[in-house]
């Protein structure tokens, strides 16, 4: 089925609501800077991307946001909000 496959940060779970997680990546925005490229990911990561979770409230969808986005890789998580429909 579709959605046995879906992204675990998308799944709709009951009891949950949707968060806007806003994440950039501290060591490619360091090589843009550098004017170098990053060897791994997208120069896109140095600017603010934003990415949908659902969860049960802001503190699991930060969890859950840096679980898939790990600090230890570079990225930054700026802010968490509800996403309003």
């Amino acid at each position: 089925m579709p959605g046995d496959h879906a992204d675990p940060l998308h799944r709709p779970r009951g009891g949950c609501e949707r968060f806007a997680v806003h994440i950039y990546n501290s060591d490619v925005r360091q090589t843009v800077k550098d004017n170098r490229p990053h060897h791994i990911l997208s120069e896109r990561w140095a600017e603010e991307q934003t990415h949908e979770v659902v969860a049960k409230d802001e503190r699991q969808a930060r969890a859950m946001a840096e679980q898939r986005f790990p600090p230890a890789q570079g990225f930054v998580i700026t802010t968490v909000n509800r996403a309003y429909v």
